[in-house]
């Protein structure tokens, strides 16, 4: 025999077994990868690099809520997707909470053509209609959500576990409307008080002539005086940021 088989050699048998050993493992890595990214990882936003030039502002643009097709209430899909994309064309590019307060707190520039973004009311319709717009535009945006609709079952509304899904995603940002959506100082169009009411009770709301936030005035009569003194307001309002807080921090964690 000019030669000896691989059988009678077991120091090449052993490194043929030893490469092939490796080389399978390396395999078994990569599709370990592949597999953990398609099945527990969302798709992530790319970090932008952009000169920070503008020490001039940014312009803020807010949708109240995004419905599949033309709504005279909500912006459908089709006219958010032509909107946005006519903005990122003319070269905005979205920021950060923590931009704008960099850019108030330390006078830190933003981008040349900056836009803040954001979608009101915590709606679920708005984050499914605008989430495959905001992954091509890498556009990120901020959910503004009430407390008090975190712990419904009104599917209109997000929830925490959507919430943190949407703020790992890297797309969205959380912010606050406060505890509750109510409606104070209302007075329809025949000059009518009613009153503070919640907005799942207001009567026909084509008939609404004026009102405003439970947040942001005095609760008033019917000739809009004060029926409230300063410190009641305060305490009231005071009430509302701490249920607020308190459901913010047991269900996400901190308050946004």
């Amino acid at each position: 025999m000019n030669g000896k088989s691989v059988e009678l050699q077991p120091a090449k048998k052993n490194r043929r077994k030893i490469i092939r050993s490796i080389a399978q493992l390396i395999i078994v890595v990569l599709l370990a990868v592949i597999l953990i990214k398609a099945v527990f990882l969302t798709e992530k936003r790319g970090a932008e690099t952009v000169p920070l030039n503008n020490k001039e502002g940014f312009i803020a643009l807010s949708y109240f809520g995004v419905s599949r097709n033309e709504s005279p209430k909500y912006v459908s899909k089709k006219n958010l997707e032509e909107q946005l994309t006519l903005l990122e064309k003319q070269g905005y590019q979205t920021i950060t909470q923590k931009d704008i307060l960099d850019f108030y707190q330390h006078d830190k520039p933003l981008p040349e053509k900056a836009l803040y973004l954001s979608f009101e009311d915590g709606r679920t319709d708005s984050s499914i209609f605008a989430q495959n717009i905001m992954e091509k535009l890498n556009y990120k945006a901020t959910m503004f959500t009430y407390a008090n609709k975190m712990d419904t079952t009104d599917n209109k509304f997000l929830k925490p576990k959507d919430l943190k899904l949407m703020e790992k995603s890297g797309y969205w940002e959380m912010g606050s409307n406060g505890y509750r959506l109510t409606y104070i100082n209302i007075f329809n169009d025949k000059g009518q008080s009613l009153g503070v009411i919640d907005e799942n009770n207001v009567p026909n709301k084509t008939t609404i002539e004026y009102y405003n936030h439970y947040l942001m005035d005095f609760i008033r009569n019917q000739y809009m005086i004060p029926s409230e003194t300063r410190q009641e307001m305060e305490a009231r309002i005071k009430k509302d940021y701490n249920l607020m807080q308190d459901i913010y921090h047991e269900e996400l964690g901190g308050s946004p």
